[in-house]
């Protein structure tokens, strides 16, 4: 609950997730809404709880490009009752330029009024 509060989602208790669902993005630990300077790799971490049943495609993008997980453009979760579904990958600064643009999708698998989810656009950027 408090992962989810610090993300901007305030008022989500256990008893409230089976009507939604609900995300958090973390860089090396933390909640970034808009710039990161990088100089090492940094740790990201996307969750995804609420509504169980609910199955979804998450991607990573950089540079509006997919990265690829394990050899694969997206991962694919399912999430379940009290559960939480969570995505995790690395940033390597000798990949990026100079400034670049990072950000995560969550594509409902069904569109049976699941909804869409798209992270805030983080600007990385590597300090001359």
């Amino acid at each position: 609950e408090n992962d989810l509060a610090q993300a901007g989602w305030p008022d989500i208790t256990m008893d409230t997730l089976d009507d939604g669902t609900y995300y958090t993005l973390t860089l090396d630990g933390d909640t970034v809404f808009d710039n990161l300077p990088i100089t090492e790799p940094v740790a990201v971490r996307f969750t995804l709880c609420g509504t169980p049943g609910a199955r979804y495609h998450i991607s990573f993008f950089l540079d509006h490009q997919p990265m690829a997980m394990s050899g694969e453009a997206s991962s694919s979760v399912e999430l379940s009752k009290g559960g939480v579904a969570v995505v995790e990958g690395v940033i390597d600064p000798s990949l990026l330029g100079k400034l670049s643009t990072f950000y995560c999708v969550a594509v409902p698998a069904d569109s049976a009024g699941t909804p869409f989810f798209k992270t805030n656009s983080i600007l990385l950027f590597q300090e001359a």
